[in-house]
């Protein structure tokens, strides 16, 4: 995190200066790069519970043997396989809820409400309604919306603990000239103001570059959810287990069914 591109082709040409965006380009630049949904709560909707619960090979397992031995008229084992699937079920849902939680402890570091500069007035809008190109104005206290470039301020020191756990707080400093290195120049990390931050002391003018999973805490976030969704090893033994034993299942059941069609046409059976 030493130094990070800027994408000055993203941003307005006036962006170094302390000058807002208007309305209607904010409106526009909405559309193009959405909103500035840096965390998404989790459907807590039971068809996604279900979906995501039906994704596991040891529920349809057990359910299939438990079918099969109703079929044959072994009422008690299919009875008992189908009171296994339970806990399987309770530790999925327990799971689904865990994910809720953590991602609404994601979303407590984040800003709430975010003070831009739009048509030259200051004005307090949702966090989620800053969009790139944004001049926002951070006090002592308050959390950073998103990720861009201080342009302006002084004194200022930021809590950036909840993405590198560092407990000091890290000095900031407005950017005083433009990078000339290219069209996504780098930019040192002493200049940035990110998202999941929260200002210490003094007050910063930040100009947004990059908002949502664009963001460093988005990328964070996306790459917990992924792991979250990643299968243990356990798990994977598991899948590739019933894979086997599904395979070899059905290869046992077609030699017994040929077997048996071949002793019928022989005449030997029946």
């Amino acid at each position: 995190m030493l130094r990070r591109a800027l994408p000055t082709e993203r941003l307005p040409e006036f962006w170094l200066s302390e000058r807002g965006l208007a309305q209607t380009d904010a409106d526009e630049r909405r559309r193009r790069f959405g909103p500035n949904d840096i965390v998404e709560a989790p459907d807590s909707a039971f068809w996604t519970l279900a979906a995501d619960t039906a994704k596991d090979p040891m529920l349809w397992f057990l359910a299939l043997t438990s079918a099969l031995y109703a079929a044959v008229g072994q009422r008690v084992e299919a009875l008992t396989l189908l009171v296994a699937i339970v806990p399987l079920v309770g530790m999925d849902a327990f799971l689904h809820r865990r994910t809720r939680a953590s991602a609404a402890g994601l979303q407590s570091r984040l800003a709430v409400i975010a003070r831009v500069v739009r048509d030259g007035v200051p004005r307090d809008i949702p966090a989620t309604e800053v969009v790139v190109g944004d001049l926002v104005r951070v006090a002592g206290g308050e959390s950073f919306p998103a990720d861009g470039v201080v342009v302006g301020g002084g004194d200022l020191q930021v809590d950036e603990s909840a993405l590198t756990g560092e407990a000091y707080p890290v000095p900031k400093v407005a950017l005083a000239a433009p990078p000339h290195d290219g069209p996504e120049p780098g930019v040192a990390h002493e200049h940035w103001g990110l998202a999941g931050t929260r200002v210490l002391t003094g007050g910063a003018t930040v100009r947004v570059a990059y908002t949502a999973g664009d963001t460093v805490y988005g990328e964070i976030v996306r790459s917990t959810v992924r792991g979250a969704h990643a299968l243990t090893p356990l798990q994977a033994a598991i899948r590739s287990l019933v894979t086997v034993l599904v395979s070899a299942a059905a290869v046992v059941c077609l030699i017994m069914a040929a077997a048996m069609s071949l002793l019928y046409f022989s005449g030997l059976l029946g």
